[in-house]
């Protein structure tokens, strides 16, 4: 390059021929055009509308200038001298600016408070294009960095220059737009491309590239120092930079880098930490040396250190804080931690948002990322795959750990909202765990502690010898009672399968806080009730007086005592005549044993109508009930709560006694109890009563013997609600059976997937021969209930009533079924409803699915829409009602006084029907009563069964020739009229003269061969009109004493 007198003498001289030949301006713009285009430009650069041979001409004439200006290269440069940027100077131009070959300098210096723009395409190139071994540095990756310290994996370009010292020094501001930094090769330490100084600030924007920078020692690309700031913005790039050794590959950071967005990616570092950046300041003042990630991508960097280093992607050392808000980490390579190492207890990871994939690490190193320091994951921040290790401090994660977590030396405190996938690989001898969704196995070292003060926890713990774990409260999957703290209780949630463990006081009353519910529902009695407010889960180990009126309230369990706490068999609540319990606010109280049906066992074995097996396992070392879980002499009022998991031979959920009164409204569940004996939910004497309203449920119970749910000797009203899902078996009745006076009041309801079995009625309902009580149905649902004998309803005598006015009922076939369909044999195999008393139909009631039996008389002005046997000894059947199945008839006296009737008959041998009445779809003639006919009507399809008369006398119509002809006689004669056809099966004595009129026949019956008529003495019978009189094969058709006109 020219010196610089010479540089000044081709100033003056330029500016001297432009001054003197003002008419040679229009070529001087010509060669001006034609030099810009030209690669071959005898100018280095232009600045204003002066031309330069030399770039540091055009730059000292921009530093001359009153404020800057815009410097345009014009041809490639080699640059052997630093120029200063004393002024706001864009330097731009698609071509490079080479470090020359025998200068290992500085090559820039930007002064404070000034600005240089890097723009329109123009590169910096270092001027030694080294290459790397990357066959030879990946397998030394995968030998664990065996022999990295000496292996070279870069080589040189011979004879090009190596730096000594920082390329380029911003004591101001450097703006990079479309502009390229390679090729720079340092060999010192500390003489990266940049160096940043205090103040000072470099900005990489969309267009911005820093690549293929080496350093034989650490920091290829940028120191920043304390104060300094590195700003990359959406659309820069750093990549494919290398350092040999030390910590921060790429840039070492004791001020700010900013990174809003850009790539960084497929940078090497061959040992040492944060192959990207370290970041590390002597200073302690919070918030000096801060990487911020709001976005961008960081991926393909590799440390080739062993397992043994600290490797890592992101160094933060001492004094450092790293805040991630946003962007992508992943599949970055080291044997050591490949991503980001917290590495010092000043060190600080505040991670509020992004992605963060860890890469595994290439060898045995047993974490992928590290915190030594302060750690906060924020709700927003993933972190997948891999480990992460925390080490000496506390942390805090409200993030998603998709990763196992490795509890390094002496972890402290992890306090956490957010969700950890992984296990957790605990090495720590003192950790707590407070909050946060825990899914993975959590391990606890040889003599180590691990507390547990809150948090749900889905995995298993794994203790080594001689270490301990104490649970204070939590959620958890596995079963924590061993590990209970002193003052804890476990509670487990059938419906989550989960158990919840509590500490603290139990409930509230009066302001006043108690350490157990039975001292807080001791002073509510004592001043007359109230309410008294659960302030967590509780056990109950003695039996609790309630003698006012108090409402128990709070979305929480009261459960009796158990394993291994003392396991309390007694009752729970004692209510007092007069007083009141009302359980509200999602409050459990519960039997304190979790018993398991076995529904495969179930399933397979109720088609056979088993009366015997097991089919309920108790849970182990839980309380078998030696008593009821209340015991009512006065009200319990059931609100937004549950009563469940008891399990006795004998005794009940409730006992009522009278008057006692239990009601069940909107939230109200008795669900999974188990009873060995009938009357698993409520035993309900005579003058006890139960309520059951809208939004109730009963469910899920398990019981053996009549009744399973409950016995009305007491009174029964539902108003609303479900009844669902029980079992009864080896009884009758999988919901009730009324006995006693006690009534069944059903105005509205929901029974449905009950099921009866292993003997008796099996049923849904039984209303045994013993109830003089009365079933009343004015609205509800019956459908889905199953038994291996009746589905649905069966009523044992006439002792009892009941009225079916309105709701509907589905019967569903059971899986019994008729040997001889005809005359039903063994029939008590196969029925869904069976009636052996009288029942009442009202036109609100509909009847469907299955048979329907009548053993006793029945009155149906609704729709029954089963086939319907008559099957009594005596039976009539009365009402407007419809039967649209089949009717079968096996008794010997059964009559059909109404309805209609769209089945077909079919009559057993030996059984009788008699019909008086009703419209039926097939001729029922054979079946008529005497005196009766079916008038087929063509419009509708139906015959009608209607009475007819045989004579006349006086003005009344007799339905027999017989009567009307004794009338006559009584009254000393006179004329009969006939008015039908009439068959005799008998000779009509006349005893007075009488004339018979009338064009109808009298005949003898099939059966019959003897007179039609005796006339006594003295009498004469007058025949007008009368056609014929039909003669028997012998016999007089009329036997005459005295005349016979």
């Amino acid at each position: 390059m020219n010196t610089n007198e010479e540089r000044k003498r081709t100033t003056r001289l330029t500016r001297a021929v432009l001054s003197v030949i003002s008419a040679l301006m229009l070529f001087s713009l010509l060669v001006l055009f034609t030099f810009a285009a030209d690669s071959t430009s005898p100018y280095d650069a232009q600045f204003g509308e002066l031309y330069y041979e030399n770039l540091s001409d055009a730059i000292e004439a921009a530093n001359s200038s009153a404020s800057g200006g815009t410097v345009t290269v014009l041809r490639d440069v080699n640059l052997s001298e630093c120029l200063t940027i004393s002024k706001n100077v864009t330097l731009t131009g698609k071509y490079t600016i080479y470090r020359a070959d025998s200068y290992t300098e500085t090559l820039f210096n930007v002064a404070a408070g000034v600005t240089l723009t890097l723009d329109g395409g123009i590169t910096i190139d270092g001027g030694n294009e080294w290459t790397i071994d990357m066959d030879l540095l990946n397998a030394c990756m995968a030998a664990n960095g065996v022999g990295v310290e000496t292996t070279q994996f870069v080589t040189a370009e011979a004879g090009a220059p190596k730096a000594t010292v920082y390329a380029i020094k911003i004591y101001g501001n450097i703006v990079m737009n479309n502009a390229t930094v390679k090729n720079h090769y340092t060999v010192n330490e500390y003489a990266s491309v940049f160096y940043i100084a205090g103040g000072a600030s470099l900005t990489m924007n969309s267009g911005a590239t820093a690549t293929h920078n080496c350093t034989d020692q650490n920091i290829a690309l940028v120191h920043c120092a304390l104060n300094g700031d590195w700003i990359i913005n959406d659309g820069a790039e750093v990549s494919y930079n290398h350092s040999t050794e030390g910590n921060g590959g790429v840039a070492w950071i004791t001020g700010r880098l900013t990174m809003n967005g850009g790539d960084v990616h497929h940078n090497t570092q061959t040992w040492g930490a944060g192959s990207f950046v370290m970041i590390h300041s002597s200073s302690a003042v919070a918030g000096n040396t801060v990487m911020t990630l709001n976005g961008g991508h960081i991926y393909e960097n590799t440390d080739v250190s062993t397992s043994t280093g600290s490797g890592a992607t992101i160094y933060c050392h001492a004094n450092g804080t790293f805040n991630m808000n946003g962007g992508v980490i992943e599949n970055n390579y080291s044997n050591a931690s490949p991503t980001i190492s917290g590495y010092q207890a000043t060190s600080k990871l505040n991670l509020n948002g992004g992605i963060i994939r860890q890469g595994q690490s290439a060898s045995d190193c047993p974490y992928e990322s590290e915190s030594r320091g302060a750690l906060y994951i924020a709700p927003g921040m993933t972190i997948e795959e891999g480990r992460f290790r925390l080490r000496y401090a506390s942390a805090t994660i409200d993030g998603h750990l998709n990763c196992d977590l490795v509890l390094f030396s002496n972890a402290r405190t992890i306090t956490a909202s957010g969700v950890i996938e992984g296990d957790v690989i605990n090495s720590s001898t003192n950790m707590t765990l407070n909050g946060g969704t825990w899914n993975g196995d959590i391990s606890v070292p040889a003599n180590g502690t691990l507390k547990i003060t809150s948090g749900t926890y889905n995995g298993s713990f794994n203790l080594a010898s001689g270490a301990k774990l104490s649970i204070t409260s939590g959620i958890f999957r596995t079963n924590p009672a061993a590990y209970l703290a002193a003052g804890s209780q476990s509670f487990y949630d059938a419906e989550t399968g989960l158990y919840i463990v509590y500490s603290g006081n139990v409930a509230s009353f009066g302001g006043a806080e108690y350490a157990t519910l039975a001292e807080a529902i001791a002073a509510a009695n004592a001043v007359g009730g109230g309410e008294v407010s659960l302030l967590r889960s509780t056990y109950v180990s003695e039996q609790i007086g309630v003698s006012s009126n108090i409402t128990l309230t709070g979305d929480y369990i009261i459960s009796r005592a158990k394993a291994p706490l003392e396991n309390y068999t007694g009752t729970l609540f004692n209510v007092a005549a007069g007083a009141t319990l009302t359980l509200d606010g999602g409050i459990t109280i519960d039997g304190g044993n979790n018993w398991v049906l076995d529904e495969e066992k179930v399933k397979a074995e109720w088609h056979d109508d088993a009366t015997s097996g097991t089919y309920v396992t108790p849970e182990t070392d839980a309380p078998v009930a030696t008593g009821h879980m209340f015991y009512v002499a006065g009200n319990v009022v059931l609100n937004d709560a549950i009563v469940q998991n008891q399990y006795s031979a004998s005794y009940s959920a409730f006992q009522l006694v009278s008057p006692g009164v239990l009601t069940m409204n909107d939230g109200a569940k008795i669900t999974h109890n188990c009873k060995m004996n009938n009357n698993v939910a409520v035993i309900l004497p005579a003058g006890a009563e139960w309520i059951i309203n809208e939004g109730a449920e009963v469910s899920h119970n398990f019981a053996k013997g009549n009744g399973g749910l409950v016995t009305t000797n007491g009174n029964l009203t539902m108003n609303g609600g479900e009844i669902h899902h029980n079992i009864n078996h080896t009884g009758s009745g999988s919901f009730l059976m009324m006995y006693g006076a006690g009534n069944l009041t059903i105005n509205d309801c929901y029974v449905h997937h009950n099921l009866a079995f292993g003997g008796g009625w099996g049923c849904t309902i039984y209303i045994h021969s013993g109830s003089t009580g009365t079933m009343t149905m004015n609205d509800g649902l019956f459908e889905d209930n199953f038994s291996s004998r009746t589905s649905t309803i069966v009523k044992g005598s006439n002792n009892s009533t009941l009225n079916l006015n309105g709701g509907t009922i589905v019967q569903e076939q059971t899986d019994g079924y008729y040997k001889d369909k005809v005359n039903m044999t063994d029939y008590k195999d196969g029925y869904a409803g069976y009636y052996s008393g009288d029942v009442y139909f009202g036109e609100d009631m509909t009847v469907t699915g299955w048979r329907t039996i009548f053993n006793a008389n029945a009155e149906n002005y609704g729709r029954i829409e089963t086939d319907v046997y008559l099957a009594g000894a005596t039976t009539t059947y009365s009402g407007s009602g419809t039967v649209t199945g089949d009717i079968y008839v096996s008794g010997a006296n059964t009559a059909i006084n109404g309805g209609v009737w769209e089945g077909e008959f079919i009559v057993a041998d030996g059984a009788a029907l008699s019909i008086t009445g009703g419209l039926f779809k097939n001729d029922p003639s054979a079946y008529l009563a005497d005196c009766y006919e079916a008038v087929y009507d063509e419009a509708s399809g139906f015959y009608t069964v209607k009475k007819y008369y045989e004579a006349s006398f006086g003005g009344v119509d007799y339905v027999t020739l017989e009567e009307a002809i004794a009338a006559a006689n009584t009254a000393g004669g006179g004329t009969v009229t006939l008015l039908h056809d009439v068959d005799l099966d008998s000779s009509i004595t006349l005893s007075s003269d009488i004339l018979l009129e009338g064009a109808y026949s009298v005949v003898r019956s099939d059966s019959y061969t003897g007179n039609l008529f005796t006339v006594d003495a003295d009498c004469t019978l007058t025949l007008d009109g009368v056609l014929p009189l039909t003669a028997a094969t012998s016999g007089c058709l009329i036997t005459t004493l005295f005349m016979l006109v």
